[in-house]
């Protein structure tokens, strides 16, 4: 299985006593690879049934899904998608709620069977669209989930592209889960490039080129195309990779681009999404494809991560659990190379974030990594010649921890091909990244160390990224850091992109995009 979720399976961790909340379109808590009651859970049906009382809605539905709500209708009976796009496609709460934590057995029927990433979680299901397209309130959902006892809330789910605002509702609510230690895992969407849009004028190869992937007709100031709620800080951000491994292991065409407007950098971390087989309705079994299956993937490692801590530190709480549990994540994920390159560079991390997701490593590692802003990536915004930044090791063990530094070579920036539109990072050899070799951490401590990002001989008004790695001297896992920064003036754009959609201007009438 991708994404090293035996290991962790082999350590103990598969969900016990973990609850996750599902804001999605249905579940059918029939299916068979439902039934299997979890070990050790966190909620019996008296803790929850007097839970369901102080919240005044919701019913108790299983040992698996303690805990259902039609957010629409109000009628807590009726939770399973049954309108047509879930009889022809398959029901997407459904799907995802299986790939969290389904926990099939083998039958002699058919021997088809879904086992999860966290098959002893229990979920908590929250029906957020209506069987007729009516959406609930993602603020509502978050709140309700929260309340009702969820660890992890997995939200496949987005919208446009913005900058995040405490004063939106949903961001709030975000906040209200992160300070209450619970984690939220938001899908990056589905829109590839922000270049790649519908118009294939600027590229010579149009037989291969289609929209919103990792295509773009021109090459855009920035490349970002998540919005709310996954630009949130507090949120672990999915983006999508293929099911292929090693060597033609990739990223998935259509998932969604980072940075966000004002360049921090986003998604956090990549988890498998293209042909994923998972439960449907009715005892069948269904492939879909989207950051919606990449999203519930990360949703049961997060599980698994905070079941380690609940064990071996056990005195994190709230917040701090949170950052440890994203940090963890996103610390010890892989940078994949771009299989499409031909001098072995990285895929962008404003592409796949910190990497593909390592389960083994994120429950067995003893540190994590954060920058200044608590976060496990490097936004470095707008960089000179010269830029210093800070990392705060986070060692959770009673062992001194050792680790060694390098910067994998130094820097990156973007290219584009003019034939196809295929974008791809290649080294710059002025960006390197210098700072403490040797990194020695105390037992049950943090400590800083001091870095710094230097640019020589640097054509301006060009993005600088990549990743910073720390080997383990002591077996431990690797570690490392993607970053981003901007060489030059981030306020130098056109007011108007030049021609990207048409040849002729985009103001005409009352046409203006």
């Amino acid at each position: 299985m991708k994404g090293n979720v035996q290991d962790a399976w082999d350590q103990g961790y598969k969900g016990e006593g973990i609850a996750v909340a599902v804001i999605d379109s249905g579940a059918d808590s029939s299916h068979k690879d439902f039934q299997t009651a979890p070990t050790n859970p966190k909620f019996s049906k008296e803790d929850m049934e007097k839970i369901i009382k102080k919240l005044g809605h919701g019913r108790y539905g299983s040992p698996k899904f303690p805990y259902v709500h039609n957010m629409i209708t109000g009628d807590d009976d009726q939770i399973k998608e049954n309108n047509q796009d879930a009889v022809k496609d398959g029901s997407h709460g459904q799907h995802v709620s299986g790939i969290i934590a389904a926990n099939g057995q083998p039958d002699n029927k058919n021997g088809e069977y879904v086992v999860g990433v966290a098959p002893e979680a229990q979920l908590l299901f929250l029906k957020y669209f209506s069987d007729d397209g009516t959406t609930g309130d993602v603020a509502e959902a978050i709140y309700d989930a929260v309340n009702a006892g969820a660890d992890v809330i997995s939200l496949s789910l987005n919208s446009a592209p913005n900058v995040p605002n405490l004063n939106n509702a949903d961001q709030r609510a975000i906040r209200y889960a992160v300070d209450h230690g619970v984690v939220i895992s938001v899908s990056a969407s589905n829109d590839g490039n922000s270049a790649s849009i519908d118009a294939s004028n600027n590229v010579s190869d149009k037989d291969d080129y289609y929209p919103n992937s990792n295509l773009g007709n021109y090459k855009p100031f920035s490349s970002g195309d998540i919005g709310d709620p996954a630009d949130s800080p507090d949120t672990i951000t999915v983006a999508a990779e293929k099911s292929e491994q090693d060597e033609d292991s990739d990223m998935a065409d259509f998932t969604s681009w980072g940075p966000l407007p004002d360049y921090t950098l986003k998604p956090d971390v990549s988890a498998p999404g293209v042909d994923i087989i998972s439960t449907g309705n009715d005892n069948k079994y269904v492939k879909m494809d989207g950051t919606s299956m990449a999203t519930p993937f990360n949703s049961g490692v997060a599980a698994l991560v905070i079941q380690r801590l609940k064990k071996t530190n056990p005195n994190l709480r709230g917040a701090a659990l949170v950052q440890a549990v994203k940090g963890l994540i996103m610390s010890t994920a892989n940078p994949q190379l771009d299989v499409n390159s031909d001098n072995s560079a990285i895929v962008s991390p404003r592409r796949q974030g910190a990497g593909q997701i390592n389960a083994g490593a994120a429950t067995s590692s003893p540190v994590y990594i954060t920058a200044d802003d608590g976060t496990s990536s490097l936004s470095l915004h707008n960089i000179q010649d010269s830029t210093n930044f800070n990392l705060t090791f986070h060692n959770l063990s009673d062992k001194e921890q050792t680790y060694t530094f390098d910067d994998l070579g130094g820097g990156y920036t973007e290219d584009r091909d003019p034939d196809t539109g295929l974008f791809s990072d290649v080294q710059l050899a002025g960006a390197r990244v210098d700072g403490e070799n040797s990194i020695t951490i105390a037992p049950n401590s943090t400590a800083k160390f001091a870095y710094t990002l230097k640019l020589t001989g640097l054509q301006k008004n060009q993005l600088v990224e990549g990743y910073l790695h720390f080997a383990g001297n002591n077996g431990q896992v690797d570690l490392f850091v993607p970053y981003l920064g901007y060489y030059g003036d981030m306020t130098n754009e056109h007011v108007f992109d030049k021609n990207a959609n048409e040849d002729d201007t985009d103001i005409l009438g009352n046409r203006h995009y």
